[in-house]
């Protein structure tokens, strides 16, 4: 596929592969789904089953703005980090010539290290971290005893 030739992936599917019927195992995935709405309604489905099964170890979905249908309702508010492009997003034809949707996008991150997505996307638009990584508990400070008071 043509767009392999940037992203260099070891697998991916295409839009007649039957990707909802075959696991979707990565250590990293980039998931970007035909914008037509028959595609959309199944993707949050698949990607969450995949994400709480442990197939997948950290992604990033580009969906289009305005969303169409509710992938983008389901999946943003469960995403770590997402970057809201402030232009649109170009790819490149088969040819190689430039292209854009015209619509504005949005990456969703799910894994491990959103602070890493907000630097690598700070120059693409606004990242809002939408969960932060636990916090490592604080060494507790030695009580200091009071002396004990004595009674007149």
């Amino acid at each position: 596929m043509d767009a392999n030739r940037t992203v260099r992936a070891s697998r991916f599917f295409a839009k007649g592969d039957a990707a909802f019927k075959k696991s979707w195992r990565a250590n990293a995935a980039f998931i970007n789904p035909p914008s037509e709405r028959r595609f959309l309604n199944r993707i949050p489905k698949k990607f969450l089953r995949e994400w709480h099964g442990g197939n997948i170890k950290q992604a990033i979905i580009l969906l289009d703005l305005p969303p169409k249908g509710f992938c983008y309702s389901v999946l943003a508010p469960r995403a770590d980090a997402i970057c809201w492009t402030n232009h649109p997003i170009k790819f490149r034809t088969p040819s190689g010539q430039p292209q854009t949707s015209g619509a504005k996008q949005a990456f969703l991150y799910f894994g491990p290290d959103p602070a890493i997505f907000r630097q690598v996307f700070a120059g693409v638009g606004k990242v809002r971290v939408t969960k932060q990584p636990p916090l490592k508990p604080r060494a507790k400070k030695p009580r200091r005893r009071q002396p004990a008071r004595r009674s007149k």
